[in-house]
């Protein structure tokens, strides 16, 4: 005879998978941008994906986002008329590229996940003098998780991923301000 598990009991034996088929099903197929509500400026583009590894405790977090030059920010070449710059100029785009690995430690979900960066790509111009969009990211990184992992505090495993992945968005979502800097 099988032993049963007794009533009001989980059958769940890995909280991370349970807790990533509950976000899974939350987001029902929905990007995750639409799901949080995220609406871009005009000529913005913003995406959000994550997946888990399946054979390990951690998920990537990827963002991409992508701009258009505005009219304030014209390309400029030596032998063309102005117009022409202007309209050069609308078809090129400025992207911020990252990706993040969010580890889930064997105590987790009473320890907060660590997140880090991974990968950070960008053709931003223009930024000030010593600005290094990596390190920046790298700074909203250690803060997000000093934040949780600081002695526990401000951690509690009714943190859903979820609403770290929505508390994360909140800390690094201001890429209108960055390529505003990049004009």
């Amino acid at each position: 005879m099988e032993p049963t598990e007794p009533v009001g009991q989980s059958s769940v034996k890995d909280p991370v998978l349970h807790r990533w088929n509950r976000f899974q099903k939350l987001l029902n197929s929905t990007k995750i941008e639409t799901y949080f509500g995220i609406i871009p400026k005009e000529k913005d583009n913003i995406s959000f994906t994550i997946e888990k590894d399946p054979e390990n405790m951690f998920c990537i977090f990827t963002v991409q986002y992508t701009t258009q030059n505005t009219p304030s920010n014209v390309l400029e070449f030596a032998d063309l008329p102005n117009e022409i710059c202007k309209l050069i100029s609308e078809y090129t785009n400025k992207t911020i590229n990252l990706k993040f690995k969010i580890e889930f430690t064997p105590m987790y979900p009473f320890d907060a996940p660590v997140w880090s960066l991974i990968e950070e790509n960008n053709d931003m111009t223009h930024l000030p003098k010593g600005f290094v969009l990596g390190e920046y990211y790298q700074e909203l990184v250690d803060r997000h998780n000093s934040h949780y992992n600081n002695e526990g505090y401000n951690w509690t495993p009714s943190i859903t991923i979820c609403t770290d992945v929505l508390l994360f968005i909140e800390r690094l979502h201001h890429f209108d301000l960055i390529s505003q800097y990049s004009e």
